[in-house]
């Protein structure tokens, strides 16, 4: 099966990109001061808002649009794999991604705003791309490519050209030019739902500099209020992996001093390394914050490795080396998941004669 997950591309252009996210949270207050801020430092800055994109007025002919019209006569050419039907969206998140790439690629822009409004919504972003990549190299199949052959206008070059530019966006949210900061309640159950944005957005392939606490309580609001957040903002301090600051009340889009591009403190990311090991066992780490390493499950999907929170899936492509084994076990650790492997005695040789020997 073809990588649900394509290599993050880079996209054109200079222009770097800061995603506010909320978590019950308004997330217009932090946008408008990081455009402010933006602005102020002479940066040119555009804005895409969620809540103001319309499918109706955006591109035609988007992936989106390809495969919803061309699937249901191409069906039986190749089979959805899981990776392609949890997360599909709808075409104003379709819209909101092409609005996305044509700000990136604005040479006379240098940073791009972008307000997702509700956290799912941002994960739908993330997640969207790969997921169209995967539904339509399921039906890019031999059957499908010799039926369209003699055809003029035929689905298969449609298809490629649509699973090309939905490839082309797998990194449009997720490269070293993209923060993603997390705006939650100053309240006390702000914090359960921040550890579960948080994870769910890393888990996607957000980089998440920073969680924005709204509306803190200031001098003259109820004591209680004030204990509630300071509590709220000391727990997330210790877990979130990330910078946490107040928000809100015409406060600053990050914590004092620096550009507003630049990250405030660490940034919360998944990140998987080179697999370890020789031919009887192998290793693969995935570093990620310690708040998110309990509530991650790990399994494998053919060539894949499936990361899972909640109903949030993440696939990541088994490299090469790995693909002729077994997984036998995950280890949760400091900062990480660790993943052992053996050799799959099917297709190892000297895997297969050592067992036979062994009985």
């Amino acid at each position: 099966m073809s990588s649900p997950s394509p290599a993050a591309s880079e996209p054109p252009g200079p222009a770097r990109l800061i995603a506010v996210c909320g978590a019950g949270a308004p997330t217009g207050h932090l946008t408008r001061a990081t455009v402010e801020a933006a602005r102020s430092e002479g940066l040119r800055t555009r804005v895409v808002d969620l809540a103001a994109v319309d499918p109706v007025d955006g591109p035609r002919d988007t992936p989106w649009d390809v495969l919803t019209e061309v699937a249901p006569r191409a069906a039986g050419a190749g089979r959805y794999p899981l990776a392609a039907t949890t997360a599909l969206a709808d075409a104003r998140v379709a819209a909101a991604l092409a609005a996305v790439a044509d700000a990136l690629a604005d040479p006379l822009t240098d940073l791009v705003v972008v307000d997702t409004g509700d956290q799912y919504v941002g994960r739908a972003l993330l997640a969207h791309p790969a997921a169209i990549v995967a539904a339509l190299e399921a039906l890019l199949g031999p059957d499908l490519a010799m039926r369209s052959s003699d055809a003029p206008d035929a689905d298969f070059p449609r298809l490629t050209a649509a699973r090309d530019v939905a490839a082309s966006q797998c990194g449009l949210l997720t490269g070293s030019h993209a923060v993603w900061r997390l705006v939650v309640a100053s309240t006390g159950e702000s914090v359960q739902a921040a550890q579960d944005a948080l994870t769910a957005l890393v888990l996607l392939g957000a980089r998440v500099d920073g969680v924005v606490l709204d509306g803190y309580p200031r001098k003259q609001d109820p004591s209680d209020q004030r204990r509630q957040a300071d509590a709220a903002s000391e727990v997330l301090a210790q877990t979130a992996g990330t910078a946490v600051w107040r928000g809100g009340h015409g406060r600053r889009a990050r914590p004092k001093g620096g550009p507003v591009t630049a990250s405030p403190g660490p940034v919360a990311e998944l990140a998987p390394a080179e697999p370890t090991g020789d031919r009887v066992a192998w290793e693969w780490r995935i570093e990620m914050p310690d708040s998110m390493v309990s509530s991650v499950r790990v399994g494998v999907d053919g060539d894949q490795l499936v990361l899972a929170t909640g109903a949030t899936y993440r696939w990541l492509s088994l490299p090469a080396v790995l693909r002729r084994t077994i997984a036998s076990e995950a280890v949760r650790g400091h900062a990480g998941l660790t993943v052992r492997f053996l050799p799959d005695p099917d297709t190892w040789p000297s895997a297969r004669d050592e067992g036979e020997a062994t009985t």
